[in-house]
């Protein structure tokens, strides 16, 4: 994972604040179960679950520019997707900013000696509204950088 500059860390502030902002649903906390080798997790923006001891915030999706269900598309679209990933509970350390996308690269990217993976974006597109914030949900695995690919 490339450290991004202070902009990055600005901007995961705001997308983080303005994710636990949505709805007035709290957000989802997993548990630790023990060394995870890799773990699939389905995050709601603002939910925030725990992977040996790491946090993993779901910021949200600025971009999502993926073919409507209901029309034909030349390209099926991208949906990017911004997770913070912060240090160890009780310890001091700056939060990463994670960018994945759908189908475009990078797929996955690492923070924290852990490497994340979005798996799928929902829900899908529908030409006649915009998705409200508060309806994406996300998979995500999450396993060891050094796991295996």
């Amino acid at each position: 994972m490339q450290h991004g500059p202070r902009a990055s860390l600005t901007l995961l502030a705001a997308a983080l604040v303005l994710g636990a902002c949505q709805g007035n649903r709290p957000p989802t906390t997993t548990q630790d179960q023990g060394d995870v080798r890799a773990e699939v997790l389905t995050l709601r923006i603002g939910d925030v679950a725990y992977v040996n001891g790491i946090e993993i915030r779901f910021g949200g999706v600025p971009q999502d520019s993926r073919c409507a269900v209901d029309v034909l598309c030349v390209a099926a679209g991208n949906a990017r997707v911004e997770m913070g990933v912060g240090p160890l509970r009780g310890t001091a350390g700056p939060t990463y900013l994670v960018v994945v996308n759908s189908l475009e690269e990078p797929r996955s990217g690492e923070a924290l000696g852990l490497r994340l993976t979005l798996l799928s974006v929902s829900p899908a597109p529908v030409s006649t509204r915009p998705i409200p914030p508060e309806d994406y949900e996300i998979e995500v695995r999450v396993e060891p950088a050094d796991g295996p690919g």
